[in-house]
């Protein structure tokens, strides 16, 4: 008994060998190309589904061709493979088909989209339901229908984003391009619906390429379930129709219908609902996939997008009308964008592998390919091929000039190849033009998360903003109430001590600049350079863990005796033929600050002369530019012009600094500041452009320095949407209506008690008291905070803040700088305190800090001042008169009808000049008076020299609000810009006026 049960145990286990080596080792008439066939059944298909996150060849492809070639053998989901990342080889399998191989696809991928799908189908039935297709997606149907739908779809959707405070980019794409071609392909109209079959495409995409474990909990398993759900649908449309013959709608659907009707057609129900099924999947999916990361490669790559709007600012000036739609003529003018959309499928890749079956045995390049084994052609290898493409992973458009811009050849295949090439492929690019004419025209945009991919090996967009998502985060609110409760009260204040200073004749001083002196810091470099993972890396076969700090220690880079012959030795010889930029793989002092000799004083002494002489002296002083710099001096390397910029001054006249050098080189000039590049501006003309222009030339920018002291989420400091949000957010507490029915009493009340309060005391620290009492009054509006209850004295720690705002940056005990610090961070502190007690308590909204809980939840003449006192007087005096009750509260009518108020207030601001220079920075190189500002360089439009230039103002530094008389009392305009000016017109600047206004009306009427 036993020698029998011995006998079937070996047998048995002979057959598990014999099995296991035949899977491993398959018979072929030839020689089977190289490579491994994994495990028995599951082959490699784990390893091939597994994730990553570059846009390289997936790992899998890339580790198999470095161990067996181009052309290897595999086995994925129990199918014997061919993987070829050869482009001879992959334009041979294109043109062989029906001859030596056939379209394939694995039994999961067929299940998923359908037996008789269009993917699926062969010989004249495939040629049969491409002409079918071809009628709504071919050229002429492009040209007469499709181009004005997709138009005026992509005008709809982009205006109806601008009303979004963000958008999930990826799926509002895909939801405009399904909205389309649903409504095209079946007449199908989501908001009409009572099913939403988007929602079923959505768990359908989800495991379209993925590991086929049909069990519930997997995202294959939802993949079918979503499927089946999607035809159903189509099915009981399809029934629908058929049932009422006689509503015809225009559609793909209605063409079906029609073939179906035909006597001996091929066509079946199956087939025709598998044919709309595919089509709706396939006209939105890749191209909505393709759109996004066209997104995010322009905004990683600002010249090519600076390419991409010339291309089209040059399509709308040929128009007659700037508004009419894109003709088919223009579509086909856009070459530049025909080599971005190019460029974004080339790396996008977003067909991992295309797949054909051998029908027969097919010999190439010395290896056989067995008859009824998968081939799959690798577009990622292609495309990303170092021999036909040069620094192929480079967002780089360019490299298209001079080739062809088709659709399919053997080295570009993001839409298939040879009779397979995707029937939608001019469609999808059509979409994608379309789309990217009304962005880069009529929109900007910022990234505020996502833009992260994940290939498994299909691609998709893991963390891109959930519409239940809000863009306000702690940090921004905090930073948003600490900005304005600051610059809320102190423009304001000072601006109404220097207009008292003019009413009450006194001599005119600016606010005093701290001068500090600052060590220049040519060698202080450090040895080590840290930095943390923030996700699994794997790196020359290890992997660093995510969340593990990585230390870069440069001196064994810069003293790597491979790399430089005799390395401790200081020889500037060795750079001859090299590259003198400031960072590489070999050399990275320059770009990170780092000590290129550890440990010895000779090797500092050696690297501090060599930055001196060799990058400081001969670049500083003459910056790279394409074109023409405007003229000017960059002063001492690193310091610049700094000492210069911050020198005090008693004047009202324009700052010493800018007047010498706009007598000296022009309006326009160039200088370092903090170590910044900067092109200052004194010109109307060219302020007015530099400012309008935002988010298209230029876009707002500060200090470092600055942006470390009011916060880099500040509304001052963000842009585009953001910007916009937390605006619209302030308006909710300084907007004109807020103004009339709640400010205006209110700011009315604490300024009669204020100036009562002042009459009692023998004297007065006027610019002290104006500012308390405005801090007293926007604090309770902010955050609901009094000083007079408070343990902890929060307007002590602005006073050390403003002490230091704008003062040379030098962060050490003592100087103003630090000390401003030390103020916001106090400042901070209180005011997140603040937030975090209103999140815990859950009170109904009283101030601004709970609507931000909310959204996380979710110098002149004695004669000229003396006659503008005596108007003010009279012209107060005169709306006393007209009232029944002298002491009621001023209106909002009587406070717009102070006219001569108003050009006291803007003669005060027009000579004051509280800020002294606004900044943007220029997001591409821009050509102004036949000088070029460089990309990346900051450019401070002046006030000053506006608001006192004799050919605006005549005798500028008089103080005469008469002259307002014939000028516009706005708020902004290219001759008057001290509330700033364009899309940063200062938001709270009518509340400024306002609380001037009543301050002066009481102040006139009341006391002496």
């Amino acid at each position: 008994m036993w020698y029998v049960a011995l006998c079937t145990i070996v047998t048995l286990i002979i057959c598990i060998i014999h099995w296991v080596y035949s899977w491993r080792n398959p018979r072929c008439n030839g020689k089977l190309p190289p490579g491994s066939m994994g495990l028995p059944i599951l082959g490699e298909t784990l390893q091939f589904f597994s994730p990553n996150t570059s846009f390289d060849v997936p790992p899998f492809i890339k580790k198999r061709v470095e161990r067996y070639g181009s052309l290897f053998r595999t086995s994925l989901v129990g199918q014997p493979v061919i993987i070829s990342t050869d482009p001879e080889v992959n334009h041979f399998i294109f043109q062989q088909e029906g001859k030596m191989f056939q379209s394939w696809y694995m039994e999961s991928f067929t299940e998923i989209f359908g037996r008789q799908s269009v993917l699926s189908s062969h010989g004249f039935i495939h040629k049969y339901l491409k002409n079918l297709i071809l009628t709504i997606f071919g050229i002429e149907s492009l040209k007469e229908r499709l181009l004005p739908e997709v138009d005026d779809t992509t005008r709809k959707h982009l205006h109806l984003w601008t009303n979004q405070e963000s958008v999930n980019l990826k799926e509002a794409i895909a939801t405009m391009i399904f909205d389309l071609t649903a409504k095209k392909l079946i007449s199908y109209d989501e908001s009409k619906s009572s099913e939403k079959m988007r929602e079923n495409f959505v768990a359908f995409i989800q495991g379209l390429i993925s590991f086929p474990l049909n069990i519930p909990g997997t995202v294959y398993y939802k993949c079918l379930q979503g499927r089946k759900k999607a035809i159903k649908m189509l099915k009981d449309m399809l029934d629908e129709r058929r049932a009422t013959p006689g509503r015809g709608h225009n559609d793909f659907l209605d063409i079906l219908l029609g073939e179906l009707k035909k006597d001996e057609t091929i066509l079946t129900e199956r087939i025709a609902i598998d044919i709309t099924f595919v089509l709706l999947f396939a006209s939105f999916e890749t191209t909505s996939a393709a759109l996004t990361l066209a997104m995010k490669f322009l905004g990683d790559h600002p010249s090519v997008l600076a390419e991409l709007t010339k291309e089209h600012e040059a399509i709308l000036r040929s128009r007659e009308n700037v508004d009419s739609r894109i003709t088919w003529k223009e579509y086909k003018s856009m070459t530049f964008t025909s080599m971005v959309i190019n460029e974004t499928v080339r790396l996008a890749n977003i067909v991992p592998g295309v797949f054909r079956k051998a029908i027969k045995d097919v010999e190439i390049k010395g290896y056989t390919i067995p008859a009824g084994w998968a081939v799959m052609v690798c577009p990622p290898a292609v495309h990303l091929n170092s021999a036909k493409y040069d620094d192929p992973l480079a967002f780089n458009p360019w490299r298209w000039e001079g080739l062809e811009l088709n659709s399919g050849s053997k080295n570009f295949m993001a839409f298939g190849g040879g009779v397979r090439l995707c029937v939608g492929a001019e469609f999808s690019k059509l979409q994608m033009a379309i789309f990217l004419h009304y962005l880069v025209t009529k929109y900007r945009w910022i990234t505020i998360k996502g833009g992260d991919i994940v290939r498994r090996p299909g691609l998709s967009f893991p963390n891109e903003l959930k519409k239940d998502e809000t863009i306000l985060t702690e940090g921004i609110a905090i930073d948003v109430v600490f900005v304005l409760l600051f610059a809320s009260f102190e423009t304001t204040s000072l601006a109404l001590t220097v207009a008292m200073k003019f009413l009450g004749d006194h001599p005119a001083v600016l606010a005093e600049l701290t001068v500090i002196n600052e060590t220049v810091r040519l060698a202080n470099i450090t040895p080590e350079v840290f930095r943390k993972a923030i996700k699994d890396v794997e790196i020359n076969g290890y992997t660093i863990l995510a969340r593990w700090p990585v230390m870069v220690c440069l001196p064994t880079v810069h003293l790597n005796p491979a790399k430089y012959e005799d390395p401790l030795a200081f020889n500037l010889c060795r750079w001859e033929g090299l590259e003198l930029n400031s960072g590489s793989k070999i050399f990275m002092a320059f770009g990170v600050g780092m000590r290129l000799c550890v440990g010895a004083e000779l090797s500092k002494l050696q690297m501090t002369i060599f930055l001196h002489y060799l990058v400081i002296k001969y670049s500083w002083r003459n910056p790279r530019c394409n074109g023409k710099l405007p003229p000017g001096s960059m002063g001492l390397p690193i310091l610049g012009e700094t000492l210069q910029f911050f020198s005090s001054n008693t004047s009202s006249d324009v700052p010493p600094f800018i007047k010498k050098r706009m007598e000296k080189y022009g309006s326009l000039f160039r200088t370092s500041l903090v170590g910044w590049p900067v092109v200052v501006s004194t010109d109307s003309e060219l302020n007015r452009f530099i400012i309008q222009q935002e988010g298209k030339l230029f876009q707002s920018w500060y200090m470092d320095s600055f942006d470390d002291i009011v916060g880099r989420q500040n509304v001052l400091s963000v842009h585009g949407v953001l910007h916009k949000y937390l605006k619209n957010l302030i308006m909710n507490l300084f907007g004109p209506e807020s103004l009339k029915h709640s400010l205006l009493p209110e700011v009315e009340e604490t300024t009669r008690q204020h100036l009562k309060l002042w009459s009692s005391q023998a004297s007065v620290d006027m610019k002290e008291a104006i500012a308390n009492m405005i801090f007293d009054f926007t604090a309770k509006k902010v955050i609901s905070y009094e000083e007079s209850k408070s343990l902890e004295k929060l307007r002590e720690n602005y006073a050390a803040f403003l002490d230091g705002l704008i003062s040379f940056p030098l962060n050490i005990p003592v100087t103003s700088y630090h000390k401003c610090l030390q103020g916001r961070k106090k400042a901070i502190r209180m005011i997140k305190n603040m937030l975090h007690e209103r999140r815990a308590s859950q009170r109904q909204r009283v101030d601004f800090l709970d609507l931000i809980v909310e959204e996380l939840e979710k110098d002149g003449t004695i004669l000229t001042e003396g006659i503008a006192i005596d108007l003010l007087f009279k012209e107060h005096e005169a709306i006393l008169r007209n009232r029944e009750d002298a002491d009621s509260g001023i209106t909002w009518k009587e406070y717009k009808s102070m006219n001569f108020t108003f050009m006291v207030i803007n003669e005060t601001i027009r000579l004051a000049n509280i800020i002294p220079g606004i900044f943007r920075k220029a997001m591409r190189d821009v050509e102004i008076n036949g000088y070029t500002i460089p990309a990346g360089w900051a450019v401070v439009v002046c006030p000053p020299a506006v608001h006192l230039n004799p050919a605006e103002y005549e005798d500028p530094l008089a103080f005469n609000p008469w002259r307002w008389q014939e000028l516009e009392l706005n708020a902004g305009s290219k001759n008057f810009m001290g509330f700033g000016g364009g899309i940063r017109l200062c938001v709270g600047a009518e509340f400024v006026k306002l609380q001037m206004a009543i301050f002066l009306h009481h102040l006139v009427t009341k006391y002496r």
